[in-house]
């Protein structure tokens, strides 16, 4: 508990923050070379997954610190904006792969605002205002990790290619 005088214990701060969940990870030049990835989108944009996502397996479960059952990817191109549904899974990973995205696509996480007419649609059953909390740009080759609990969507003012990962917690 915080200590209105003025002075904070660590261990109070400690077991405060004990139950804090995180809400993503970033990291930037995710790929070695993430031109691959644009190839495998060029030969097959209909249906196309990067079958080696399993590889990467023991990265995704060193960042989130849990053991993963699977992942599934898609890589897909996008017009409009986009909201990922989640299918029943924790955690969603987007790679930005095409160069050149402008500074106002990327990924926005969304808080309700009960104060606002704007309406966005969130899934087909309910429409909740909701406000932009955090944006992140679209940086090529950064991918954002993040718990699918919260309220996102994928900015799109320009056409980019996006890898969508589905992790699968154990």
């Amino acid at each position: 508990m915080y200590d209105y005088t003025g002075s904070v214990s660590y261990d109070n701060i400690k077991s405060l923050n004990t139950n804090l969940t995180r809400k993503l990870y970033l990291y930037d030049n995710f790929y070695e070379d993430n031109s691959q990835i644009i190839t495998l989108f060029k030969s097959d944009s209909d249906n196309c997954q990067n079958a080696h996502i399993n590889e990467s397996k023991s990265i995704y479960e060193h960042i989130l610190s849990k053991p993963i059952k699977s992942l599934q990817s898609n890589i897909i191109k996008l017009t409009d904006n986009y909201i990922i549904t989640p299918d029943e899974c924790e955690w969603v990973a987007v790679v930005f792969l095409n160069s050149n995205i402008p500074l106002d696509n990327g990924l926005a996480f969304m808080q309700e605002n009960v104060n606002s007419n704007n309406k966005i649609k969130h899934d087909d059953s309910t429409s909740i205002p909701l406000i932009i909390e955090d944006f992140f740009y679209g940086k090529p080759n950064r991918i954002i990790i993040f718990n699918s609990k919260y309220y996102h969507k994928l900015i799109v003012n320009t056409p980019m290619i996006v890898e969508i990962i589905h992790v699968k917690l154990l």
